[in-house]
């Protein structure tokens, strides 16, 4: 024989003689276990973070906004003046509570997603962006100074409770205008009237009167600036006005023959 014949023979003879392959015992389902890879992990994590605080983030604006433009809801023009007052402190409470609302919910969704946080820049840089956005939006009612006008209002409002209003005798300018009460700047329900007279300190002072009180000047009788305060005297219709101190709403107003 050749030796590559012996070779392909002794090869041959260990393979008949090699011994038979352990069997491969089935594997069940439940055996199975899914193993997450890092990458697959570090792609989810994000996700886990920055989703729950962005929804809450659009909440809290959406919060806010709807409690912005929500004034209507609690004021109306027929209102009377304490009912008024009533209504945008209701109104303004709700602002209040409302930005708050959404802080709250946003600090509740940091909490939670707190151990899923991604170590990565552009991820922390997202999140913190989101959440001093909502610090904002929770400071523009300290911005707008809504304590101090909580203030005013209910102080006015226990005013006119109390009968404690305010009382002067005024001349009117004839021009009017359609205003909001000051400090507020929302929905005109008002008119402006300027007024001056001894109790203003001969300067002109804006007053702001409720359509309920359907009060209108006789023009037959205006003030002039054009006259002497001697022919206004004579020819001018004065008015006995009772106001609050800090919103000049007038509670009631009546010419003085």
């Amino acid at each position: 024989l050749s030796p590559s014949e012996v070779q392909t023979s002794y090869l041959f003879e260990r393979r008949e003689n090699a011994p038979a392959p352990a069997p491969i015992p089935p594997v069940s389902t439940a055996d199975i276990v899914v193993v997450e890879t890092t990458s697959d992990a570090s792609k989810r994590a994000p996700l886990r973070v920055v989703l729950p605080r962005l929804i809450c983030f659009l909440l809290t604006i959406f919060l806010f906004l709807f409690s912005v433009g929500a004034s209507p809801f609690f004021v109306s023009s027929s209102d009377q003046p304490a009912a008024m007052l009533k209504g945008y402190l209701v109104y303004y409470i709700f602002l209040f509570v409302s930005v708050f609302l959404g802080l709250f919910l946003n600090v509740l969704c940091w909490l939670f997603t707190f151990r899923h946080s991604d170590k990565s820049l552009q991820i922390r840089v997202l999140t913190g962006l989101i959440f001093f956005s909502s610090l904002l939006i929770v400071a523009v009612p300290f911005l707008d100074g809504v304590p101090s006008k909580l203030t005013h209002l209910s102080e006015d409002i226990h005013q006119i409770d109390q009968g404690e209003t305010l009382e002067a005798v005024v001349f009117f300018h004839p021009n009017t205008k359609k205003a909001s009460l000051p400090e507020l700047n929302e929905s005109k329900f008002l008119v402006e009237l300027r007024g001056i007279g001894a109790s203003t300190n001969g300067r002109w002072v804006s007053f702001f009167v409720p359509y309920s009180l359907r009060f209108t000047m006789d023009n037959n009788a205006l003030y002039s600036e054009n006259r002497s305060v001697e022919w206004n005297l004579e020819n001018a219709a004065q008015y006995r006005i009772t106001y609050t101190e800090h919103f000049h709403l007038l509670t009631s107003v009546e010419r003085i023959s």
